[in-house]
């Protein structure tokens, strides 16, 4: 697989390459980066998301955690996966897939509740 930037973003849209420069006060950046840390997005997307009329969405804390445990567990079933395409069974005994699946069913249940 080619290293270096790609030539468009995971949306199918191209790379941003035109910049927007804007004068603020040091209040006024101070604010912007306050409000965009507040999201969890860097102050640049934040101003391009309200510019676009795509207000960020604020993801309460015990959301964010349940979806980072469960972005770790998808990344667990995935290097089961890919094992599974590239070497079949050798090597790997069904407690672990059994033991990745579970793990896979509880976080989505923990994220119903």
């Amino acid at each position: 697989m080619p290293r270096g930037p790609r030539p468009f973003a995971e949306t199918g849209q191209p790379l941003r390459a035109h910049r927007v420069s804007v004068y603020c006060t040091a209040y006024e950046l101070a604010t912007l980066a306050e409000r965009a840390q507040a999201v969890h997005l860097r102050t640049p997307a934040y101003i391009r998301e309200l510019a676009l009329d795509r207000a960020p969405v604020t993801i309460p804390e015990t959301n964010r955690a349940a979806v980072l445990e469960l972005a770790r567990v998808g990344n667990n079933l995935n290097q089961v996966a890919r094992h599974l395409h590239t070497d079949g069974l050798e090597g790997i005994e069904v407690g672990q897939i059994r033991a990745v699946l579970l793990a896979v069913q509880l976080a989505v249940i923990g994220l119903k509740q």
